[in-house]
């Protein structure tokens, strides 16, 4: 399979999902794990194994988030707990990461533990619906647009560019949405 084509295609699976999912809406669960699985093939090839083990790891946690999000239709208001624990917690996912990728040896191992890191921290916070989450995704997409454009992935870095946008109108709508929800 041309590799520019299923970059395409993830392309396009990943912008679903995160559309439907900024707007709040249970069926971008089902986007974001097909998008999973043509990432992972990609990622995989390039050596890029902190986006593959974030993959997997994106995969079973969408599982997760249509549970989750089945149960709790309430999204949650930020807090100075919220944002004092989100922090913290990337700090450590950081740390691991960084660890992790160092020994692996894989393809800019610096940019790709900051950027694992702060993608499993927005997810967390994505599937418990914190408007925070979509900060951490930002910050995720600006590092992964280095990294898309060093590889030359080149509809994953346009689709990083275009996360951008997605992640503060996600921010402004889930912010408004725990509004009217407390």
């Amino acid at each position: 399979m041309n590799l520019l084509f299923l970059d395409f295609i993830s392309m396009l699976s990943s912008l679903i999902s995160s559309s439907l999912l900024a707007k709040g809406t249970f069926i971008g669960w089902w986007f974001f794990i097909s998008a999973c699985l043509f990432n992972l093939y990609l990622y995989w090839l390039h050596g890029v194994y902190g986006h593959v083990f974030l993959d997997i790891f994106y995969l079973l946690s969408a599982f997760w988030g249509l549970y989750s999000w089945h149960q709790n239709k309430n999204f949650k208001k930020i807090s100075i707990f919220s944002s004092i624990f989100s922090f913290v917690s990337w700090m450590f996912l950081y740390s691991f990461c960084f660890f992790i990728l160092k020994n692996l040896s894989g393809a800019n191992f610096y940019l790709d533990s900051f950027s694992t890191s702060l993608a499993l921290t927005a997810l967390m916070l994505s599937i418990q619906r914190y408007p925070q989450s979509w900060l951490f995704w930002i910050a995720h997409d600006l590092i992964n647009i280095i990294i898309t454009y060093k590889i030359s992935l080149t509809f994953q870095c346009i689709k990083q560019i275009i996360y951008i946008f997605i992640g503060i109108k996600g921010f402004l709508n889930w912010q408004k949405k725990s509004l009217v929800t407390h």
